[in-house]
């Protein structure tokens, strides 16, 4: 199966979709079974479907047999230009790939959410401000716990598949806030990256970014270091982690 659920707008416009409500869905085994491998599986797939909600669902072991090339956002749950999205009280047990991917989608909301077994990242962002992630629970997460790749928005490929001007000629990374979570991982916390201008022509430097008020369990010995929640290629000392908590996690 392709997907569990998809809301997805038309290629020519990127502003007709809008007030989706998914609610109270039960998803279960999305993806390709066997030797056949697939860039799809996704439990829930949002694409520039504006202002919308996804509340109260259970997504059970989604994108297996992931081809891994992640040429479309491979996330359990998967907001792609979905501008204005709230993201609230699901649960997600079980990914090949990543549990909540957010690409593109401004000014989204994702919180009251558990997380677990995941075999890439907890929560992936890619070229997208004003976030929040908020009072989430993470648990056996594979790779970091949050993940985030960032670069202007005025790069010529994003250009020729983005039309909604007001997202246009900007930077990303910026505002993203995750703050409140309760985290049960011995592996990096976070790592968000922007880009210099060497690599893409377009130098996007990351900004304004909160890890704070987090709740961090991690096996006994294994300390969270500063190479534990790391900003890359930042603009200034704006990005800012502070007041987090780690406790001993002896049931492991």
């Amino acid at each position: 199966m392709n997907y569990g659920i998809i809301s997805y707008e038309s290629v020519y416009t990127d502003v007709s979709l809008t007030g989706s409500k998914i609610l109270d869905n039960e998803i279960r085994n999305i993806g390709e079974t066997g030797n056949r491998l697939t860039v799809k599986g996704m439990g829930i797939y949002l694409m520039k479907s504006m202002n919308s909600l996804v509340k109260g669902n259970k997504v059970y072991n989604t994108l297996r047999n992931s081809d891994k090339s992640e040429s479309l956002p491979a996330g359990a749950i998967s907001t792609s230009g979905s501008v204005n999205t709230t993201v609230e009280n699901n649960v997600i047990d079980g990914s090949y790939m990543y549990g909540f991917v957010n690409d593109y989608s401004f000014n989204s909301n994702f919180n009251s959410n558990f997380v677990k077994n995941t075999r890439r990242s907890g929560a992936y962002f890619v070229n997208v401000n004003d976030v929040t992630v908020k009072n989430n629970h993470f648990e056996n997460i594979g790779e970091v716990v949050f993940k985030g790749y960032f670069e202007n928005t005025g790069l010529q490929y994003i250009k020729d598949q983005w039309k909604i001007k007001n997202y246009l000629n900007q930077s990303t990374g910026k505002n993203i806030r995750i703050e409140n979570n309760f985290i049960v991982s011995d592996k990096d916390l976070l790592f968000f990256r922007g880009t210099g201008n060497k690599e893409k022509q377009i130098e996007n430097k990351i900004k304004n970014n909160t890890f704070v008020n987090n709740i961090i369990k991690r096996s006994p010995g294994i300390p969270v270091t500063n190479e534990s929640i790391a900003f890359r290629e930042v603009d200034g000392n704006t990005n800012v982690i502070s007041n987090n908590k780690t406790e001993k996690n002896n049931h492991k």
